[in-house]
């Protein structure tokens, strides 16, 4: 059947279902298990040491962890080709995977431990089930583990040393291997793959070709997709791939965890290479708002925050797919829930026509201590905000009766202007006059009074109280997305790059951007939202840079953030959530989790200026 004929949401369909296919690293716990859809086996890799006697079940990136570290290596998105090195107790070891080369449905392994030391070899555990209660058994048979689902078999064959190991913690069946040599496995319904470590090194080769196409970006282009690919997972209960911020909070949320804005960034991030997972995480972040009327700050297998929303960048990133794609069929799927979103805005954060972070009461659902804390409160409307412990709104009061800070926020004025911008260009796309009116006019009303947030003394736009009119002296990026807006005079950004951007009081300095100004008390706090460094805050000021056509500051930005990616990437190939704003590095701090996607944001707005990624956000003008 012609695609063209098929309604948007059967094709999105089509897509997922082209997405969740063949063996790859699709289980959220571990970063070492294999999982072949769409049948849903998955082949456990666990380990035993000696030395302590205990067992690594589900291993993941952890930060600050003497006993535990995972270096995930390069790797594609479809699972053709992963690496990784793991460090466990005294432990090292470097675990591949591949396809087969002419059989994706073939999985292929090699496990060697990279320490010659035979006390702290250590053992491989290998099991193999079925997830997610799908059909299906395992066994032993014939000596080799064995899946069988409608009567198809498939058998894991591997070359090693099997070892008599009964104290394992496997709750199914399984076998142990010895890693005091390496060990070479297949898992085939077709028998044994021949040429193990040729046909895996065959796919490495293809993978490293990839990226070295990237020329001088390889390094970044190859953080990047890391940081998506090892993230990406397929999420069972509404069976679909996605890509959560990191699989340390997939855990904590009882399977996933989607967050807003973070989800949108993931979605223009995955675009740079694969247009498929680009709309799938920006159609699934888009739909968690059902039955709310607006995307919420996060959706985790249990609860979603119906209290609050997050910075609404999902249609301008909606827009950037378009433009690259002219997939009218995207627009089609999504412009009347964006539009919904939008239009909440104005009827529940609205004071006149500014715009201020709020939080609404509900009950309480599952009984999970965030339906409570923070909601319908101050914190709670910090968190709609994206920056949850910022200085910006340490005193400002919450008004329970309109549910909002008592301050028009110039970062949320700002990315709503642009979301009207945005959205007015997807209904002209879609024929929609009467709502691309609509839109130009908001856009138009809260434009005109962010301009009267400019104070001429700061040279800035600056916060201002609803309560008292009085403006917050208090700077962090945020106050820059003004550049987004197209409401800036020329004599505003010259202002706003030399008194704000690039003084080294303010938000300049060896490392850009802090999250508050330098000469703020709280940026000494170097905690979370109080004065490190977030990408997505670099990436949305990069953006307005190139819509006020700054080019220098653009080019200085982006070699900026440049170098402090690569400079843990190199280091340890890590990607912070955020990152000291001092130091420029991020592994400091407990609370800086080390394999967080949106880190690689850095990585886009370096790549973007060197012309890496096509047509994104054109100098000077957004519009289609």
């Amino acid at each position: 059947m012609n695609s063209s004929s098929r309604s948007p949401a059967q094709r999105y369909q089509d897509l997922q279902q082209a997405l969740a296919q063949g063996w790859n690293t699709w289980d959220t716990r571990s970063m070492c298990s294999q999982v072949l859809l769409p049948q849903g086996l998955a082949l456990m890799l666990s380990f035993r040491e000696y030395r302590r006697s205990q067992c690594l079940r589900n291993p993941l990136m952890a930060p600050m962890s003497k006993d535990l570290s995972i270096q995930p290596g390069i790797r594609t998105r479809d699972g053709s080709y992963t690496e990784m090195i793991l460090r466990w107790q005294k432990m090292k070891l470097r675990i591949q995977s591949a396809h087969a080369l002419d059989d994706e449905t073939t999985l292929l392994m090699r496990v060697e431990a990279l320490e010659d030391d035979p006390l702290h070899a250590g053992s491989l555990i290998l099991e193999l089930a079925y997830l997610w209660q799908r059909p299906g058994y395992s066994c032993v048979e014939q000596g080799r583990l064995t899946a069988v689902q409608d009567g198809q078999r498939i058998q894991v064959y591997v070359d090693g040393t099997q070892e008599e190991e009964l104290w394992t913690q496997a709750t199914g069946p399984h076998q142990v291997f010895s890693l005091a040599t390496p060990l070479l496995l297949s898992a085939s319904a077709s028998g044994a793959a021949v040429q193990v470590e040729e046909q895996i090194e065959g796919q490495r080769q293809c993978c490293l070709q990839e990226l070295q196409a990237a020329g001088a970006n390889q390094d970044l282009v190859d953080g990047l997709h890391c940081g998506l690919y090892w993230n990406t997972i397929y999420e069972p209960v509404k069976q679909r791939v996605c890509t959560p911020v990191s699989r340390r909070w997939s855990c904590k949320g009882g399977g996933y965890s989607l967050f807003c804005w973070d989800t949108y960034f993931a979605a223009f991030m995955a675009s740079e290479s694969d247009f498929e997972l680009a709309v799938a995480n920006l159609v699934e972040i888009t739909r968690e708002s059902e039955g709310l009327g607006f995307v919420p700050n996060c959706a985790h297998r249990t609860f979603a925050s119906r209290d609050r929303s997050q910075p609404c960048v999902g249609a301008m990133i909606l827009r950037e797919l378009y433009r690259r794609s002219s997939e009218r069929w995207l627009c089609e799927l999504l412009f009347e829930e964006l539009l919904t979103w939008n239009r909440w805005w104005m009827e529940a954060r609205s004071h006149g026509d500014e715009l201020c972070w709020g939080s609404n009461a509900y009950e309480p659902r599952v009984g999970n201590p965030w339906e409570s804390n923070g909601v319908h409160d101050r914190f709670g409307a910090a968190l709609e905000s994206g920056l949850d412990n910022s200085p910006l709104y340490d005193d400002i009061p919450f008004n329970p009766e309109t549910h909002m800070l008592e301050l028009a926020d110039v970062g949320l004025m700002s990315l709503y202007v642009l979301d009207c911008e945005a959205l007015a260009d997807l209904a002209s796309v879609l024929g929609r006059k009467e709502e691309a009116l609509e839109l130009q006019q908001r856009a138009a009303r809260v434009g005109t009074a962010l301009k009267k947030l400019w104070h001429e003394e700061t040279g800035v736009f600056l916060n201002r109280r609803t309560d008292t009119g009085s403006f917050s002296p208090r700077i962090a990026p945020t106050n820059l997305y003004a550049l987004l807006s197209g409401v800036c005079e020329e004599e505003q950004v010259e202002r706003m790059l030399e008194d704000v951007l690039f003084h080294p009081e303010k938000l300049g300095g060896d490392w850009l951007l802090p999250s508050i100004s330098r000469d703020d008390p709280a940026f000494a706090d170097q905690d979370y939202w109080r004065g490190r460094i977030w990408a997505p805050m670099t990436f949305l000021v990069y953006l307005g840079l190139r819509r006020v056509n700054a080019r220098e500051a653009c080019r200085r930005l982006a070699e900026n953030a440049a170098s402090l990616f690569l400079k843990d990437w190199r280091r340890q190939r890590c990607i912070y959530e955020n990152y000291c704003a001092i130091r420029g590095e991020g592994g400091e701090v407990h609370n800086a989790d080390p394999f967080y996607h949106w880190g690689a944001l850095l990585a886009v707005v370096a790549l973007m200026e060197e012309g890496h990624l096509a047509d994104p956000f054109p100098y000077g003008d957004f519009s289609l």
